[in-house]
């Protein structure tokens, strides 16, 4: 029996409570899984080992528990009802709204959801966001320090994972990954992809973009979740036709309200690119995919990636 689905249910069959702090206590042992149940989503993490999906599922937890309150007003999130906690008082799961997703895509939509993370760039530009992070309870920094030491083992480590010709290219952009000022930086969602947006049409026939997924978010150039976005939702002939176009849309529309150079723009791209390799495979945990390289998915994300890069 799955005891953790029938205490949810349980729970949420009294909509009084909804409105209030949930904590859904049990004994049994942590597992990672999604429910859909009425109008909810119930989230549940594997926290049992110290690993990278304990520390993503930690920086889960302190977006909604200390830092969503700061940005609900300025971009959609679907509704956050509270935690579910063992009786260890600790987290592993939360519960969502669950949302009638429009499940056909249109190219047309890219623009409207770029317009609407520009609302979290502007809020955050050039903010010392230190204290708002707090590194140290919320698992970004370690996450940050991990994956440099992961990724580069596994690149160095795993034969006949790549060609000689991409390892090659990945090996020297690890090796030119430093620590960057802090110009332009902001607050970015750090898996700004499809699969992580929700589009949902209003009572007043209007697509909003709604954001889910906040395990990476972090301080970051803004540019990269734009890339982020094409270079993991859009197939290669997708990408060359609106690559340009929407990095220029972008940069225009910041520029109404903060003064950002072309010349460091180009550079925040390149910076972006290098950068991009580190939070892209843990955000893909593409080393789990190691054995499947060649897969259509995986192989757009390369084919993207490379492409980007000859522009630079």
């Amino acid at each position: 029996m799955d005891i953790i689905k029938d205490d949810i249910i349980k729970l949420l069959k009294d909509d009084s409570l909804i409105d209030l702090p949930l904590n859904i206590k049990n004994n049994i042992g942590n597992t990672s899984n999604v429910y859909i149940i009425k109008n909810y989503i119930c989230k549940v993490f594997d926290i049992s080992k110290i690993d990278t999906k304990k520390y993503l599922a930690d920086n889960k937890f302190y977006f909604y528990n200390k830092f969503k309150i700061n940005i609900e007003n300025i971009i959609n999130i679907p509704k956050f009802y509270g935690f579910i906690k063992n009786n260890n008082d600790e987290t592993y799961g939360l519960i969502l709204e669950n949302m009638n997703v429009i499940n056909k895509f249109d190219i047309m939509y890219i623009l409207n959801i770029i317009n609407h993370i520009i609302k979290l760039h502007l809020l955050y530009w050039n903010t010392d966001m230190t204290s708002i992070f707090n590194y140290e309870n919320n698992g970004q920094y370690i996450i940050d320090q991990k994956i440099k030491v992961e990724i580069k083992y596994y690149f160095n480590n795993i034969e006949n994972i790549f060609t000689n010709e991409i390892f090659n290219i990945f090996k020297n952009i690890l090796d030119e990954i430093e620590s960057e000022p802090s110009n332009n930086k902001t607050l970015i969602h750090g898996s700004f992809k499809l699969d992580n947006i929700l589009l949902i049409r209003d009572d007043d026939d209007v697509i909003k973009p709604y954001l889910i997924d906040w395990s990476l978010y972090r301080i970051g150039y803004g540019v990269e979740d734009i890339l982020f976005l094409m270079i993991m939702s859009l197939n290669n002939k997708v990408l060359k036709m609106n690559y340009k176009y929407l990095l220029n849309y972008y940069f225009k529309e910041i520029n109404k309200f903060k003064e950002y150079s072309l010349d460091d723009y180009n550079k925040d791209i390149e910076k972006s690119l290098k950068g991009f390799l580190l939070y892209a495979i843990i955000g893909l945990n593409i080393k789990n995919h190691f054995s499947k390289i060649k897969d259509e998915k995986i192989n757009q994300y390369l084919l993207n990636y490379l492409y980007c890069l000859e522009l630079l």
